[in-house]
């Protein structure tokens, strides 16, 4: 599929269209940004409180993603296999972010996480082979399982004071992985978290 424009016609009552993107009528949910859209650069729009699953999922020329302080929600697969994708800011609104939301974006080379992010789903990071260095901001609890897993090069991590939780292999074959400093916050590990 080569999609590139979503073009909604002004009376439907449902959904609407922007920048060749596809929301509900009242914009406040990104359903759907075409993958094969041509431009590099895109900044979810500040009416935006939801981006929904698998929205930018295999988008083939985006490489940088601002995400506003207005979004509390990032979806399933949200941006999951992003061929293209090197650098994402997570505003301070979003609470968590979605299983699988960045998995495979093999460039992905910079991670902004908000401070409002309590959670980090399920492999949201797995397969981010050009991720280097992350930091997990004080708000996150819980990152979950094979959270960054498979990210190769990742070679510094600094998790939050806050963080309880390190899911069943959250940090598994991150070979480049040399030193972690658990803190003294956390109560569980999961199996083979950093195997």
């Amino acid at each position: 599929l080569s999609l590139i424009e979503f073009d909604v016609a002004a009376d439907n009552k449902s959904f609407c269209s922007q920048d060749g993107a596809l929301f509900n009528k009242e914009k406040t949910k990104l359903i759907t940004y075409p993958a094969s859209k041509a431009d590099t650069e895109y900044v979810v729009p500040d009416t935006v409180k939801t981006v929904g699953d698998r929205a930018f999922s295999s988008c083939e020329n985006l490489k940088k993603v601002t995400i506003p302080d207005g979004v509390t929600t990032i979806g399933e697969s949200a941006f999951s296999s992003c061929k293209a994708l090197e650098s994402v800011i997570i505003g301070g609104g979003a609470t968590g972010i979605g299983v699988s939301a960045f998995s495979n974006c093999a460039l992905l080379e910079e991670v902004c996480i908000g401070s409002g992010v309590k959670t980090i789903g399920d492999s949201a990071f797995l397969g981010c082979d050009s991720l280097v260095s992350i930091t997990i901001p004080d708000s996150v609890i819980t990152v979950g399982d094979y959270a960054f897993s498979d990210c190769v090069n990742l070679a510094f991590i600094t998790i939050g004071e806050k963080v309880t939780t390190i899911g069943a292999y959250a940090f598994s074959d991150c070979v480049g992985l040399g030193a972690v400093t658990v803190p003294h916050s956390v109560t569980t590990i999961g199996s083979r978290a950093f195997s």
